[in-house]
């Protein structure tokens, strides 16, 4: 089992130029009551992959990407749009599932 840690510290670039924190600070915060699942082998159950979303994110480097790429993708759009003057209303437009009032009863 692992720790849940709170770090204070500065955002840096390592000589490599990847992104990291030096830590100044660190207090724990709480004991975790389940561990991740190994990096290297990452999740292989799909259903715990779509339930724990965020344990997907930080186990596999492709899921992260895939969000990575979408919400850029998504915000892209979103400034295209409204650099042209289009209002964004919500609606389950990419929803395969009717909601709401045009659900039908199971």
């Amino acid at each position: 089992m692992g720790d849940w840690i709170g770090v204070r510290g500065e955002v840096m670039t390592t000589r490599r130029g990847e992104l990291s924190v030096r830590v100044d600070e660190w207090v724990l915060l709480a004991h975790t009551r389940r561990a991740f699942p190994d990096k290297f082998h990452g999740l292989t159950d799909v259903d715990t992959r779509y339930r724990r979303r965020y344990v997907d994110l930080w186990v596999t480097e492709e899921a992260r990407r895939t969000f990575e790429l979408r919400s850029r993708l998504v915000s892209m759009t979103r400034r295209f749009l409204e650099d042209r003057g289009y209002l964004e209303v919500e609606t389950p437009v990419f929803h395969p599932i009717p909601g709401g009032a045009l659900a039908a009863p199971s």
